[in-house]
């Protein structure tokens, strides 16, 4: 009888400390899922901080009488798409907005071009084509009183110091 009882108590025990595990393993799962998508949330929190600051500044540079606008149209290689460059050179600061972007491959990157008297100038380079925001960068000083040239081409990751053949958006500023 004694030794019904061991077992029986070491089988209770058994399933106890079983259960106990199983609880533990379910709940440390539940929780890391949430700590994952506490920290997705936080990371979406602050993406849209940083556009609700950039879409400030660029509402304060619209309302200024020495901003200029850009349109740039697609190429022979990509005629669908089209974007916006936002410039105020008295800041320093412009933004451009792309849409309907191809996407390219991992190893490669979108490079902005300016043109000032032949030679061509790296203004900012990114990796993909987001199509929801603005993409910021810093611009110089234009000279007065001929056609300023704005190309986007596609480029190694690695970077390069003049704009390759594959162009997919250009436009022109006049100032």
């Amino acid at each position: 009888k004694n030794y019904r009882t061991v077992i029986w108590g070491a089988v209770l025990f058994s399933l106890l400390v079983i259960g106990i595990i199983v609880t533990y393993l379910n709940i440390s799962l539940k929780t890391n899922n949430l700590n994952n998508e506490m920290e997705n949330l936080k990371k979406e929190v602050g993406d849209l901080n940083i556009q609700l600051i950039g879409s400030q500044e660029i509402q304060e540079m619209l309302q200024s009488p020495d901003v200029q606008v850009v349109n740039l149209k697609g190429t022979n290689f990509n005629p669908q798409s089209f974007g916006k460059l936002i410039i105020d050179t008295e800041k320093g600061v412009g933004y451009i907005k792309l849409a309907q972007m191809p996407s390219i491959p991992e190893d490669k990157l979108f490079q902005l071009w300016v043109n000032i008297s032949g030679n061509y100038i790296s203004l900012k380079s990114f990796q993909s084509a987001d199509t929801m925001g603005f993409y910021s960068f810093k611009m110089l000083t234009l000279p007065k009183g001929e056609g300023i040239n704005f190309r986007i081409t596609e480029e190694p990751v690695s970077g390069v110091t003049t704009p390759g053949n594959k162009v997919y958006l250009q436009g022109l500023l006049n100032p």
